[in-house]
């Protein structure tokens, strides 16, 4: 459904990504959105919210996205505190 819109943001400014913090929720779609997704009006919407950060946790790029409630398939990785601790990542919020 996406192509390729042409280099990372990585890529771009030369800069090496350590770290994304995203947040999805469900929000209702306004007029505009619903427009915009060609979706019903009043439909639910998947709301991504994300900032990255990089290796010196200086945030390079956010975004607020919205996309149809049926787009998206979730897969988690979860680890133990401990192992986390062990990445050694700055900015994790909990």
């Amino acid at each position: 459904m996406f192509e390729n819109m042409g280099p990372s943001l990585s890529q771009s400014i030369g800069i090496g990504l350590h770290l994304s913090d995203a947040r999805l929720f469900p929000v209702k779609a306004s007029p505009y959105i619903c427009e915009l997704l060609n979706i019903p009006p009043k439909s639910l919407c998947i709301c991504l919210e994300e900032t990255t950060y990089d290796m010196d946790d200086m945030p390079l790029d956010y975004s607020h996205e919205y996309y149809p409630g049926n787009m998206f398939n979730f897969k988690l990785l979860r680890l133990n505190r401990e192992e986390l601790e062990k990445l050694n990542l700055k900015k994790i919020i909990y």
